[in-house]
């Protein structure tokens, strides 16, 4: 929460946090599923509270849905596929790039 809260950037070291320790993949994968359905639905009631879900950010969050949509599901066909190493690696390298592409040298 103080990450998310003081920088903006809650996820990336919760799932950190979660691919450090001896938790097996399957068990962190729910962990950080469970996260952020959770962390969704408290932002989207407290866009509706303060009137900021707009007819324009409805509509940007209709045109990412299919790519969000075919992410967990082919993801999830994966995972099936994939071993502890693998996932690890995958979750880093994602976090990593997250990092990058959040650095405010790009804009």
């Amino acid at each position: 929460g103080f990450s998310n809260a003081s920088v903006g950037i809650g996820g990336p070291p919760l799932v950190l946090f979660w691919l450090s320790g001896q938790t097996d993949a399957a068990r962190a994968r729910s962990n950080i599923f469970a996260y952020f359905a959770i962390s969704s639905a408290i932002a989207l009631t407290l866009y509706l509270w303060h009137h900021a879900f707009t007819a324009r950010v409805a509509l940007q969050g209709a045109l990412l849905m299919p790519i969000y949509v075919g992410g967990l599901y082919f993801g999830n066909k994966l995972f099936a596929f994939g071993t502890e190493t693998l996932f690890r690696r995958f979750a880093f390298g994602l976090c990593g790039l997250a990092a990058l592409i959040g650095m405010p040298l790009w804009g």
